[in-house]
């Protein structure tokens, strides 16, 4: 393959604009792609197969869905991670989501 193919698959293509959680989770937030940090909550599979998991900052927490389409890591929790989506409001659930979770990484303490 040539080198600069290989680098052009390597870039990110999208670009996450960074958010707090207490943003995300007041609906705030003018752009789809969003990358967040928080701490770890909850992970837990549910009966449809996507994997919540409950990141919360200061004062308030937002859910990072990860679909079966995208398997991604669990993330242990008690973890602070930086997460990176698609901002979503879930009208049925009535809280703010990064859905789907495209990835996340460990926050070194």
């Amino acid at each position: 393959m040539m080198w600069w193919l290989l680098l052009l698959l390597q870039q990110p293509h999208r670009l996450y604009h960074r958010e707090t959680i207490e943003q995300l989770a007041a609906g705030r937030v003018p752009w789809p792609y969003v990358e967040t940090t928080g701490r770890v909550r909850l992970v837990r599979l549910e009966e449809d197969g996507d994997l919540h998991i409950k990141l919360s900052g200061v004062t308030a927490y937002v859910v990072l869905e990860v679909i079966p389409e995208m398997p991604l890591a669990r993330p242990t929790v008690g973890t602070r991670i930086r997460a990176f989506g698609i901002a979503r409001e879930d009208k049925e659930h009535h809280w703010f989501e990064l859905h789907p979770l495209v990835r996340w990484e460990a926050i070194p303490p």
